[in-house]
């Protein structure tokens, strides 16, 4: 995340990444991707025999987002690896 207090802008570059440190259980995933221009949402529940989760991604950056808007400052996203 990148701020400019003189023209009051915010720049989020954003980049998922998971990593599996050895054989990981067997588990079943759900994953549903909601995807417009460089805005994309994905939720994804995971359950297996030894647990489960859920993951909200881009959650946080809508209300960076909103936030943003509220103050009159600029948005801008960038996706990928810096």
């Amino acid at each position: 995340m990148r701020l400019c207090a003189s023209n009051r802008s915010l720049v989020l570059q954003e980049t998922a990444t998971e990593i599996t440190i050895g054989i990981p259980p067997p588990s079943v995933s759900l994953a549903v991707t909601k995807q417009k221009g460089l805005n994309a949402v994905e939720n994804r529940i995971d359950s297996g025999i030894v647990g489960g989760g859920e993951f909200r991604y881009a959650e946080i950056r809508k209300w960076i987002e909103q936030e943003c808007a509220l103050q009159d400052w600029t948005f801008q996203l960038k996706t990928g690896s810096p």
